[in-house]
């Protein structure tokens, strides 16, 4: 039975519970309005309204922890119970809906992060392809050249020295971008 309870106390409450919440009511004469009009969001969770509510009453006789309920209404409270000496139990409610928004919150943001973190991990492997294929034929044709330039007519030297350029010009324009998109990133 409840033996006293704070203004505070029945605020948090939903207002049909408020009018029950006087001293002398019994535990369980709170607990199943509460499951039974639907101001809990946990029922499912446990398995219907009378699991809850057995859940809620042993809980009560034998605090392990805090409590998280997710209200009707959208807010949060926790409730932290405690045992007596006498054999009673003292519960203290605390709104933590702000701080289930803030969470709410912080998850959005971390998630956009890691959206943004696997967007830059595909950037950089596209473009380390992009990079490396000009640079190859850099390579490629600069070790044909002087491996085998005797073999060479001077127009196949001279269109081989036109891929080299055209090559190292496209490598040079992708690393201009590169670092043109790292700057607008840095802010600048």
């Amino acid at each position: 039975r409840m033996v006293i309870c704070n203004r505070r106390y029945r605020e948090m409450l939903p207002p049909a519970l408020a009018q029950v919440a006087v001293p002398g009511v019994a535990f369980e004469a709170m607990v199943r309005p509460a499951a039974m009009h639907g101001q809990v969001r946990e029922l499912d969770e446990a398995g219907g309204a009378e699991t809850w509510i057995q859940q809620r009453i042993a809980h009560s006789h034998n605090p392990t922890g805090p409590i998280i309920l997710h209200l009707a209404d959208g807010r949060w409270v926790r409730i932290s119970e405690r045992r007596t000496d006498e054999g009673g139990c003292v519960g203290v409610w605390q709104d933590i809906t702000d701080l289930k928004a803030h969470e709410a919150e912080l998850e959005l943001a971390r998630d956009a992060a890691m959206q943004a973190s696997q967007a830059k991990s595909g950037f950089l492997a596209t473009m380390s392809h992009e990079l490396r294929t000009p640079l190859n034929a850099i390579i490629g044709l600069s070790e044909m050249l002087t491996q085998h330039a005797d073999r060479f007519t001077p127009e196949r030297r001279q269109e081989s020295l036109r891929r080299i350029l055209n090559a190292g010009r496209h490598l040079l324009n992708l690393i201009n971008d590169v670092l043109d998109l790292s700057k607008i990133e840095a802010g600048k």
